[in-house]
């Protein structure tokens, strides 16, 4: 038995969709549902089958959570497998990481930049503080394909 905390689960959902194991028999991503609509709708009937409180306000948290819980998925952006972050004691991936929690850390306590993450939507969020150009630079094609926010 494999458990994992709710919010991992959640990422995968919001944020990995496209790892579906019926991917073949999905429709293509042009004729699909928003993504950014799917997730909220998602996370809102989360919100609502646990008793919590799950308006406007209660999903954009909750949606903040879950894209910073997806960075740290085994090749998220701050995860164990990350293709930006060697974890080798590399002076650069240190410095990296540290950026990236300073990003999350204010992404978290500025009523600002949430307005911001919301605005751009989260891959937009990430590719405004340049995580989409680094990535680029420090991966390969599948990994940038396997991973929705670059």
């Amino acid at each position: 038995v494999h458990v994992n905390a709710a919010c991992h689960d959640l990422a995968f959902v919001c944020f990995h969709q496209e790892d579906s194991p019926m991917r073949e028999k999905d429709p293509p991503m042009s004729e699909r549902p928003d993504v950014g609509a799917m997730r909220r709708s998602f996370l809102e009937s989360y919100l609502h089958a646990m008793g919590d409180a799950s308006s406007k306000e209660d999903v954009d948290a909750l949606l903040i959570d879950t894209c910073l819980a997806a960075c740290g998925h085994h090749f998220g952006i701050a995860g164990q497998h990350s293709p930006i972050f060697d974890y080798k004691l590399d002076p650069e991936a240190i410095s990296g990481l540290t950026r990236f929690k300073e990003h999350a850390a204010e992404l978290l306590a500025s009523d600002a930049e949430q307005h911001r993450f919301h605005e751009a939507g989260p891959e937009g969020w990430f590719a405004l503080k340049g995580y989409g150009k680094l990535i680029k630079t420090k991966s390969s094609e599948e990994i940038i394909d396997a991973f929705r926010f670059f």
